[in-house]
């Protein structure tokens, strides 16, 4: 007889079947666990049905949209710890609503989640995406309970995913144990596989979000007249979702020691442009709201163009250097051979890669450094070792086409998630003793009318899939 298959629990935001990759991800990765006795249940926090041959659940209505109840009303604050209350800040932040109301929001969810564990017994729970106040406080209850945890993400590079245990950002792995990771040796065929990789991506353009048609950002800088200035790009992200925002958070000045946010971070650089003659090409990130009105507040408005919905291969192409505090956009900056200044910290951090100031007194410097002399020698060799170490040691494929010899497949990336559930054994949430509590309480009483307002699920306006 067969051993009976274990459970790897998927949390996270997914869109609607075939408008989302993340799903047609998760569903070969399902295929390639089941020959190792493992099967995948999806728990989709965006309230869209799980597609056909995926095992999961949608989120209960009633908790996925408990804000709008006046729940604060009937939580203890007993029920209440300061960790609960910091996890909360940040979809109340993101999403501009009151803190009293996400907090029952995330207690809910906690419930629910505490059965779904029960029922499931995962070996392993994979979160997509480390940031949003569901995920953030995953950690303590998981490890109370003995789950091992991962957070996935789209990889450093084009069209790959990654997971990691430490975290996201400065927070991952790769940047808490730099030191030993830049250490990690690669062969002569690894960086010539990493030279292969880097020279595909380029030549087809290959990003994780669809582009815009070019010519936005030309136009702009016409407009402009910016032909005898220097243009330096700089990438904005989604603060709420990058660990630096709120600045109460633990390791948000480990992920941004500079500044407080993408706006923040702009002023800053505009007050430079004006004293140096460059111009900043500014492309906001597309889920973010920097407003006109925001834009207003700028220092030295005159030396920033905003050009949001550009196509960031063409913002690359129309600048001599690119910045960014943590996006993504620095890994696609270097892959297209420009040099990147970093004001904050990501899986780039320590590689030698990019200019990394130490201090706000030196990004001035770095900056003109930087339009000075480029991507150096040093800094594309110290690139291409950091792309073989990534390929040979923390990415796995997420783009099914890009079947390059030097990049790990499902059939990797099952045995990496296989070799984790090995080192946990399943768990279940510890039963409850005694009555039930107010949340229990508030919980059951959701989940009994929960039927009764499913069906608004498809008239009502779902938030943007992180």
């Amino acid at each position: 007889m067969s051993a009976p298959e274990r459970t790897i629990l998927v949390s996270g935001y997914f869109g609607p079947e075939g408008r989302d990759p993340k799903l047609n991800y998760f569903a070969r990765l399902d295929r390639a666990l089941q020959s190792r006795g493992l099967r995948l249940f999806l728990l989709n926090l965006n309230g869209t049905s799980v597609p056909a041959g995926l095992r999961g659940e949608s989120m209960p209505f009633l908790v996925e949209k408990a804000h709008w109840l006046p729940l604060d009303r009937f939580i203890p604050r007993a029920e209440v710890d300061p960790a609960i209350v910091q996890s909360a800040s940040l979809d109340a932040g993101c999403w501009e609503r009151p803190l009293a109301r996400e907090i029952p929001r995330l207690l809910l969810f906690r419930e629910h989640l505490r059965r779904v564990l029960a029922r499931e017994r995962p070996c392993l729970h994979i979160a997509w995406h480390q940031f949003h106040s569901f995920h953030h406080s995953l950690p303590a209850m998981l490890g109370e309970l003995g789950v091992p945890l991962l957070f996935a993400e789209f990889g450093p590079l084009p069209g790959t995913i990654i997971f990691d245990a430490e975290g996201q950002m400065a927070e991952s792995s790769i940047v808490r144990n730099s030191e030993e990771f830049i250490r990690s040796p690669v062969s002569a065929e690894e960086l010539k596989a990493a030279e292969e990789f880097l020279s595909r991506v380029r030549s087809e353009k290959r990003t994780r979000k669809p582009q815009s048609e070019t010519g936005t950002v030309r136009n702009a800088l016409r407009e402009r007249n910016a032909r005898a200035r220097p243009v330096i790009f700089y990438a904005g992200q989604y603060d709420y979702r990058t660990g630096m925002v709120p600045r109460s958070l633990p390791h948000a000045t480990l992920h941004s020691p500079f500044f407080s946010g993408t706006l923040d971070a702009l002023s800053f650089l505009s007050r430079l442009a004006r004293r140096n003659n460059w111009l900043i090409l500014f492309k906001p990130h597309p889920l973010a709201r920097h407003s006109e009105a925001s834009m207003a507040q700028i220092a030295e408005p005159d030396s920033v163009v905003s050009v949001p919905g550009a196509s960031i291969f063409e913002c690359i192409e129309c600048s001599q250097a690119v910045t960014t505090i943590v996006s993504q956009t620095s890994y696609m900056a270097l892959v297209h051979g420009r040099p990147c200044v970093m004001l904050g910290r990501n899986h780039l951090t320590g590689k030698e890669c990019a200019y990394e100031p130490e201090s706000i007194d030196e990004i001035e410097g770095a900056f003109q450094t930087a339009l000075v002399e480029g991507l150096t020698a040093d800094q594309e060799a110290h690139w291409k070792r950091h792309v073989a170490q990534l390929l040979k040691r923390s990415v796995f494929a997420f783009d099914k086409d890009l079947d390059l010899s030097s990049l790990r497949g499902d059939a990797a990336a099952a045995d990496f998630l296989a070799a984790t559930c090995a080192a946990g054994d399943s768990a279940s949430a510890a039963e409850r003793k005694g009555p039930p509590g107010t949340l229990e309480r508030v919980y059951t009483w959701m989940k009994f009318v929960d039927p009764v307002f499913t069906p608004l699920r498809g008239r009502l306006g779902r938030r943007p899939v992180a």
